[in-house]
């Protein structure tokens, strides 16, 4: 890789994320202008300017490859040290998230930038990095006793596709108080587990109008 591009992908989050994802899936980024906001709110919270972040964008608007694959894998390279936690409605979501994020960890481009790497074999759902950070990816119903965290991404707390007509309906009608609802519980359940100076970051799915 060229230094100059070199050079824009380590300084730049959403030309990381160009790259990451397409050397991972092939998958190719728009030039939307939501995306350039996205990335804007998420370096914030990279850089500790914010402590608490929400986000909700439609089905396939890179909402998790943007704010849980690529963001974690962002703050890995430029600090290896960082502990994240990522929670999701179900384990079989969580393992594809993390094996996505460990993958990009892995890739050959990202170790020629970036210091960072993976300890030993570890499990896809459970992977630490040499200078002590790690990924682990759980899903609500699942153990997370004994794991601190630095970061805290929740992405997609509720599974959407199990949600009957009436709910979407009732969640359209009262949109603004379940968000608020929302995110008091996943602060409220974090407060009680994680310390303080823990950063939380939930990403979910807006439902579509009926």
């Amino acid at each position: 890789m060229k230094n100059n591009i070199a050079k824009i992908v380590s300084a730049d989050f959403l030309t990381f994320t160009r790259m990451a994802l397409r050397e991972l899936d092939g998958t190719r980024i728009s030039k939307d202008r939501y995306l350039e906001m996205l990335a804007s709110r998420l370096m914030d919270f990279a850089e500790g300017k914010t402590k608490r972040l929400l986000v909700n964008l439609p089905p396939r608007h890179l909402k998790t490859q943007l704010c849980t694959v690529c963001f974690a894998a962002w703050m890995l390279a430029h600090e290896p040290a960082t502990k994240i936690m990522l929670l999701t409605y179900g384990q079989n979501l969580a393992t594809d998230i993390a094996r996505g994020i460990r993958d990009i960890l892995q890739a050959a481009w990202y170790g020629s930038l970036f210091e960072t790497r993976i300890k030993g074999l570890g499990e896809v759902q459970n992977f630490v990095t040499t200078a002590g950070g790690r990924v682990y990816a759980t899903s609500f119903g699942g153990s997370i006793t004994g794991f601190g965290a630095d970061i805290i991404l929740v992405d997609d707390p509720h599974n959407a596709t199990e949600l009957s007509a009436d709910r979407i309906e009732q969640t359209i009608l009262k949109f603004n108080s379940v968000v608020v609802a929302s995110w008091s519980w996943v602060t409220a359940w974090a407060r009680m587990i994680f310390p303080p100076t823990s950063s939380k970051l939930a990403s979910g799915r807006t439902l579509p109008y009926l």
